[in-house]
């Protein structure tokens, strides 16, 4: 019986490793599947008095071949892919929108200015100043299209943010679901789940690839799945939902957070990795610094040529209109404040902006101002009334009303100014290329004196249009309006708001006239202002110019996706070389399982020829003692 007791065992193990083969072979093209093995084991052998019989062979397990640390790996490049996928993917979208030679910003700006100049060579001419209109119309079209393009990304990013929220709540509810049953399977004590086991590996895999997750072995098998900054995702076999909330302070924003939960439960900020990670990032670093840098030049270009504009005088001898209009800042209140105040934001200053945008909070009595990106707190003078308002970084606020403790509000300085943009003017013969005043020397001087034509100081003097006439007592003295001065050739005068220089070397009784440029329509003075406003600083203080500001735009977008798409490459290969280290000790080869199957199939004959010589000595002793 000892004999078919051994060719039985064998042959049951053999059978056990042609069934796992077989598995295996079958399961070759199962994504997230581990090649199987089947583990055996001697019996423990029967003694006798001349020694131990061996009991044959038994199968101590089948055990999937499956590394864990090599899955972590696996997990942790396929999120940071994903990550930089996604930002790279949108990144390069906005980068090829804002550098396309023909669909970007600069050579809009550029053609614009190009009409201002040949304003300026031919002020009189009524079909220069039409196509000035023209450029301007295009290049607010310009600005329009890059912002609509950008909220359409922003309509593209809620989506993305909803439709992964709930692939992440499915993908959670399966891997709670295979928890109880692998802790079932393991409490019956008849081994590991292995399929189960991969099943939810696989949902795991699927799960980094959407969001960077952190995982918790328990001792009942299950797994314990958490994200951000520790914030659970399933506990055992009980699944956390997550939502798509709409931003406290930007509903048309939609933000990720704790299903039920309120404001602590907003997670969009611990967020990273995988796709979801790379989308928030892409928002973050890219989508909002560009719609905000983009209604910053908006600004500058409003208020720097509305400006010197306004110091010219039109084909009519008026003073020049806005040219450009730009909305006020957004000032939004959070959800859920308890107080009745408003707030109203306006700006003082397009070279001051800093092109972030602001929270203001009202808490122990004290209003407080911080970065909305950073967090950084902001210096601010003022108490918030009308007759005071709060001001910092080149925006004035006015607080109506009264406020509770905890009450907030957002500031968007220049995030809507982009699309908002537009040109007031419509009739070319409003266009203020000339300059308002004109300076001029008496044909009768007698010295060597010259005037500058002169220029606006100040545009908004009573006194500018008035005729002023500088008579010089001497050579270093002059007289305007009964007032005596001192001459310093070449320094400019200053009066009634403008400002004129003489050079060379009056005598006394020289007479020079400052008045109204009342037959101006060839004069190109202020037309020359504008032109060179494209390169003259008119943001961040004065450091950077309209030119300036929309290259390091390009640039920086630019930066930003080149330095993505290089991290991506190199992830891509990290992360290529995770999955071959996990398929080199998981994967199924054909060829070995091939081998294996024969080597099977031999064991599994011999095993049951065994049977069958056990069989034929039985029966021969059965016939033996049966005569």
């Amino acid at each position: 019986m000892s004999l078919l007791n051994n060719s039985v065992s064998g042959l049951l193990a053999a059978q056990r490793q042609l069934t796992t083969t077989g598995h295996n072979i079958n399961n070759v093209n199962t994504e997230g599947y581990s090649r199987q093995r089947v583990d055996q084991s001697t019996r423990p052998p029967m003694g006798f008095g001349d020694g131990f019989v061996g009991q044959g062979t038994q199968v101590s397990g089948i055990n999937r071949l499956y590394d864990q640390f090599l899955g972590d790996q696996l997990q942790n490049a396929t999120s940071a892919h994903a990550e930089l996928e996604s930002f790279t993917n949108l990144a390069q979208r906005v980068d090829n929108l804002l550098a396309d030679a023909d669909a970007g910003l600069t050579p809009s700006l550029q053609n614009f200015f190009n009409a201002v100049q040949d304003v300026a060579d031919d002020p009189s001419s009524i079909s220069a100043r039409q196509v000035l209109l023209s450029e301007a119309e295009a290049l607010v079209n310009r600005f329009d299209t890059i912002d609509q393009r950008m909220s359409d990304l922003e309509s593209e990013i809620n989506s993305e943010i909803r439709n992964s929220v709930e692939e992440i709540n499915g993908l959670t509810d399966s891997i709670a679901r295979l928890n109880q049953q692998i802790g079932d399977a393991v409490g019956q004590g008849r081994g590991q789940p292995n399929d189960l086991l991969d099943q939810r590996d696989q949902k795991l895999q699927e799960l980094s690839e959407l969001i960077k997750i952190e995982k918790v072995s328990q001792d009942d098998g299950s797994v314990n799945v958490f994200v951000g900054n520790g914030t659970n995702l399933v506990i055992g076999n009980e699944p956390y939902q997550l939502e798509a909330r709409r931003n406290d302070f930007d509903p048309s924003r939609l933000e990720v957070a704790r299903a039920g939960q309120p404001e602590p439960g907003n997670l969009s900020t611990t967020l990273e990795g995988g796709s979801l990670g790379g989308i928030m990032g892409f928002r973050e670093d890219v989508l909002d610094p560009t719609l905000n840098q983009l209604g910053k030049i908006a600004h500058g270009l409003t208020e720097s040529f509305n400006e010197v504009h306004a110091e010219g005088i039109d084909l009519r001898g008026e003073f020049g209109e806005a040219f450009f209009s730009v909305p006020d800042p957004q000032a939004r209140p959070r959800r859920g404040n308890e107080g009745d105040a408003e707030i109203q934001a306006t700006v003082s200053s397009a070279q001051e902006l800093s092109g972030g945008d602001y929270r203001l909070r009202f808490v122990g009595g004290d209003w407080q101002i911080n970065r909305a990106d950073t967090g950084e707190e902001v210096d601010f003078d003022g108490d918030g009334s009308p007759g005071d308002p709060f001001t910092f970084d080149g925006l004035e606020v006015v607080v109506d009303g009264t406020p509770e403790d905890g009450d907030a509000f957002e500031i968007q300085p220049t995030r809507a100014a982009g699309g908002g943009l537009e040109r007031v003017i419509d009739d070319p013969r409003s266009v203020a290329a000339a300059a308002p005043i004109i300076g001029g020397a008496d044909g009768d001087n007698l010295g060597s004196g010259t005037i500058t034509l002169g220029e606006v100081v100040d545009v908004d003097d009573p006194d500018l249009m008035e005729t002023v006439e500088i008579e010089f007592l001497d050579e270093d003295t002059f007289e305007i309006n009964g007032d005596t001065f001192t001459y310093e050739a070449g320094e400019p005068i200053e009066y009634n708001g403008w400002q004129v220089s003489i050079s060379g070397q009056p005598e006394a009784g020289d007479t020079f006239t400052v008045q109204a440029n009342s037959g101006g329509s060839g004069d190109n003075r202020n037309a020359n202002r504008l032109a060179d406003l494209v390169d003259e600083g008119v943001m961040d203080g004065g450091q950077t110019s309209l030119q300036d500001g929309v290259g390091e735009l390009v640039a920086d977008v630019a930066t930003k996706t080149s330095q993505a798409q290089t991290n991506r490459d190199a992830q891509s290969t990290l992360k290529s070389q995770a999955r071959e280290s996990l398929e080199s000790v998981s994967g199924v080869n054909l060829d070995e399982e091939a081998a294996n199957l024969m080597k099977f199939q031999q064991a599994y004959q011999a095993s049951a020829q065994s049977i069958r010589v056990a069989d034929t000595i039985f029966q021969s002793l059965i016939n033996a003692v049966g005569r």
